[in-house]
């Protein structure tokens, strides 16, 4: 079976799963309900990209995204794609990753860049 494209695409998927693991060995059994995720991720996508998302922490979703670029990134990969605020604050937990207060979390320096929520849901 073809395994997930993306790294952030395997992500998304893993934190769909009930339950969803916290640890190595956790994700390691549960693979086994989603053929499509590899059992080395890190080996699968590559050291580089592995260690530039975060590693183990960031695929099992123990910690934020970096950047607010990345959280966007990862909004589109959301199932249904929240197209407004009311629709982010119902899916983003979706992924563990995502924050609940973006504007909060990355700084008002960063979330005007972007164009607050326009910019942050890729309406802009």
């Amino acid at each position: 079976m073809e395994k997930y494209k993306t790294i952030h695409e395997a992500m998304v998927a893993l934190h769909q799963l009930i339950p969803v693991p916290r640890t190595v060995a956790q994700y390691r059994a549960i693979c086994r309900k989603d053929l499509r995720l590899p059992t080395h991720p890190q080996l699968h996508y590559g050291q580089d990209i592995w260690n530039r998302t975060g590693g183990w922490k960031a695929f099992l979703g123990l910690t934020k995204y970096l950047t607010i670029e990345e959280a966007m990134g990862a909004v589109r990969l959301l199932d249904p794609v929240p197209t407004s605020y009311l629709q982010y604050k119902k899916n983003y937990k979706k992924d563990p990753r995502l924050p609940c207060k973006p504007r909060q979390s990355y700084g008002k320096e960063a979330w005007e860049r972007i164009g607050k929520w326009k910019g942050f849901l890729g309406k802009k």
